[in-house]
């Protein structure tokens, strides 16, 4: 019984999420299907998977991230929560705190803390048009 119980668990074995111990050659888990894929490539604190997608894994709570609205204007975001699909992070969702001061009637003054939040999150996946290597050739004789 004890090794149908083993056998049955290891059938059934997930691959992981990349992250950033990741290495070349790792099977990890495919954000947009679920399935497992092998990676090809692991640079700057991106991995890239056989599927072309490159998945960002140097992002981490707290950090804080530049935004630029339609001006050019920067406002800094700070990284609070991800969006996940299949276990793996897909985007990071922002958030930057602005307070805010009153004073009462009495002369005291109040400060509130509220969040503003970013309109879109910063994507963690992007397909890349990485290259498949060429299919062999057979011998070519040259023109004469």
């Amino acid at each position: 019984m004890l090794a149908l119980v083993v056998f049955l668990s290891s059938a059934f074995a997930v691959a992981s999420a990349p992250d950033g111990n990741t290495q070349v050659g790792d099977t990890v888990t495919d954000p947009n299907t679920g399935n497992q894929v092998i990676v090809v490539g692991v640079a700057n604190g991106a991995v890239l998977l056989e599927t072309g997608y490159s998945v960002n894994v140097s992002t981490s709570i707290g950090e804080t991230v530049p935004v630029e609205d339609s001006q050019g204007n920067s406002t800094d975001y700070q990284i609070y929560s991800y969006t996940s699909a299949y276990g793996v992070d897909t985007q990071a969702n922002l958030r930057r705190e602005v307070q805010t001061t009153t004073t009462d009637a009495d002369g005291n003054q109040i400060t509130a803390t509220s969040y503003e939040y970013a309109a879109d999150p910063i994507p963690l996946i992007e397909e890349t048009a990485f290259a498949a290597p060429a299919a062999p050739v057979g011998a070519v004789n040259p023109p004469q």
